[in-house]
């Protein structure tokens, strides 16, 4: 049993049955040890990359590539938010339905 980090993507998973993670893919911590961890390390693969088993900072470029490649989604509106366009909708619908009364009327 091990721990083991992935190479590409820095994912750890903890007190794993090592052979099944190939060394070319994984480091573990019983016989490919992590290598030692840059300052400012945040296992985010977008501001790392593995090079000769070493961990490296990507560069400007390749962070911009990698924006391109995942865009931040939009974020989800709140509770209050939402609440305050069903308001909306249905200050609409009266006014519509106030101003057919007086069509009718």
């Amino acid at each position: 049993m091990s721990d083991v980090m992935n190479k590409t993507t820095f994912e750890v998973r903890r007190s794993i049955h090592t052979p099944d993670y190939d060394t070319k893919e994984w480091w573990n911590s019983f016989n490919n040890p992590i290598p030692k961890l840059p300052i400012g390390f945040d296992y985010n693969p977008r501001n790392w990359k593995t090079i000769d088993d070493k961990i490296v900072e990507t560069t400007e470029e390749e962070k911009g590539k990698w924006d391109d490649e995942h865009p931040v989604p939009e974020p989800i509106p709140t509770i209050e938010e939402r609440l305050a366009l069903v308001e909306q909708e249905i200050s609409t619908v009266k006014n519509d339905v106030s101003a057919l009364k007086t069509a009718k009327g």
